[in-house]
């Protein structure tokens, strides 16, 4: 048997409104991740940002933290020069790093020190999007809001991740309705 329409409202509410909650005291960056955002935004620029999650959920309002720093370069030639430069000054600051992948448009690492821990992807993509890349004051540069949205919705639709969903969720009640993101 099926809920009442007054049910489903309330049921529907109450999982919006648990997204919706914050606790004051959170960032969606760990203060790991900002120690390593302070050591590498100055190799930060328009040809290599931030993007995903963190681009998307940067802000006191985020549901969710993100689990991996996302590095974008424009150029494939990029990547390695990009990853070189920010291992150095992530050794250089007492960090340890193990690779996972090293391939010419994606490379993958494990930062770590002490107890704490963060994987970096460095990758090469289109140089395609609708707004230019915006200068950060912590995370150096980052993919405007709307191509980070962008990108969030052709996730959704090519796989079925929780993350997702509540992503897109989050957009639809704080930046752009679901469906202006869709068309």
């Amino acid at each position: 048997m099926g809920r009442s329409s007054k049910e489903k409202e309330s049921s529907s509410s109450r999982c919006v409104c648990i997204l919706a909650q914050t606790d004051e005291s959170t960032m969606p960056l760990t203060s790991f991740q900002k120690t390593v955002f302070q050591i590498i935004r100055d190799q930060r620029s328009p040809e290599s940002y931030v993007y995903g999650a963190i681009a998307l959920h940067h802000g006191e309002e985020s549901p969710r933290y993100s689990r991996d720093i996302d590095l974008c370069h424009d150029l494939a030639e990029s990547v390695a020069r990009s990853a070189d430069q920010d291992e150095l000054a992530l050794i250089q600051a007492g960090f340890s790093i193990t690779w996972l992948i090293q391939q010419p448009t994606f490379q993958r690492a494990t930062i770590q020190m002490a107890d704490d821990e963060v994987i970096l992807e460095w990758v090469a993509d289109s140089a395609f999007r609708f707004f230019p890349i915006e200068p950060d004051p912590e995370l150096g540069y980052r993919l405007h809001r709307f191509d980070a949205a962008t990108n969030k919705i052709l996730a959704l639709a090519g796989r079925a991740e929780p993350r997702d969903f509540v992503d897109a969720l989050h957009l639809h009640q704080g930046y752009l309705s679901l469906g202006s993101l869709a068309w």
